[in-house]
Order: C-alpha cells, then structure tokens, then sequence
C-alpha cells in the first residue's frame, strides 16, 4: 500500500472519530472526573460506562460495566442472559426482575428496558440515557449544559452508593434544612 493512502487512511480515520466529539460540551461526573456524553454514561455519579454501538452499558458491582444484550446484573453479579431465548427470573435484593425488560441498579432499584435502552438511576429516579443525563442527582435534557449548582428547593445533599457529597448551592442560595434556600 503506498505511503500516501496509508496516511489518508489515517487520516480519515482520526477525523471519522473526531466528529464524535467536536462542538460536544464534556459534562462532569462527580466532582473532578469530565466526559464526553455521546461516548459514556456518568452511573451513580461517580462511574463511567461506555456507549459502544449504540448500546448502552450498565454498571454492576463495583467495577464492571455490561451490555444488558449479553448479561443481566442480579444483585451486583453479572448473570448470563440471551435476549433471543428464554432466561429465568433473577433475583435483585430478594425481589424477582425479567432481565428482557427490566434492569437491577446498584443491587437494589429497577429501571425498565424500552426499546433496547436500559434506563439508568439519577437520584431515585430512571431516565432515558438517549434522551437525558445526570449531573449533581438532577436531570437534564440532552444537548442542553449540565447544571453547576443545586437550584433553588433542590436537596443541598447528594448521596450514593458510596457516600454523600454536598454540591454547591446556586448563587444566592444556602443549604438549610437539607434543601437549597433564598436568603
């Protein structure tokens, strides 16, 4: 192959993943950690799970992501699972869930499957990760920015799986009474 094809492969190549990316704000999971969202998902607000194809992978456990198309996570461990054949109840925290249509977050809290999406947690809620994303355990629609603060009367405490953070009230705001506040 000659030097100059090789090169314009490359080329396009680098431009092909670019595109991704370019014009895309990084938005934040936790504190510190940036991403792109058209390439992971931000799960418990502090993991990142990747978008591979169009498919959505699910954290289970502490350090494993999943594509629901090939596993299942029952009480944070990872089960075999066909989409195409018939497959058992799974057990989540004692409670039985159908790994075709629905999904066990952290072990403990369901979210539906539709249309091939898993929907993920934000806070107590599930959300549609192709339709919206989760910052500071708030909601936002995708292709709008990520909020920096807690606005007015949402909860000035985040907590997780692993802990409770206290992200910043917005500007004139002040943590009271476990809810952000007007002075």
């Amino acid at each position: 192959m000659s030097r100059l094809l090789q090169i314009s492969i490359a080329f396009t190549s680098l431009l092909a993943c670019s595109t991704l990316v370019v014009g895309e704000d990084l938005a934040n999971c936790g504190f510190g950690v940036q991403y792109y969202p058209s390439q992971y998902t931000c799960q418990d607000d502090n993991f990142l799970c990747p978008i591979i194809g169009g498919d959505y992978y699910l954290r289970c456990g502490d350090d494993t992501c999943y594509s629901t198309k090939q596993y299942s996570c029952a009480t944070k461990t990872l089960q075999p699972f066909s989409p195409t054949g018939t497959n058992p109840l799974q057990n989540c925290s004692g409670s039985p869930f159908d790994p075709s249509t629905t999904v066990c977050i952290s072990g403990f809290q369901f979210c539906s499957i539709v249309n091939g999406i898993p929907f993920i947690r934000c806070g107590d809620e599930c959300y549609d990760p192709s339709k919206q994303r989760c910052a500071l355990g708030l909601l936002y629609a995708v292709g709008t920015r990520a909020p920096t603060c807690i606005p007015e009367f949402g909860p000035d405490e985040y907590c997780n799986y692993y802990g409770c953070e206290l992200p910043p009230c917005c500007p004139g705001l002040f943590g009271s009474g476990g809810k952000c506040r007007a002075f």
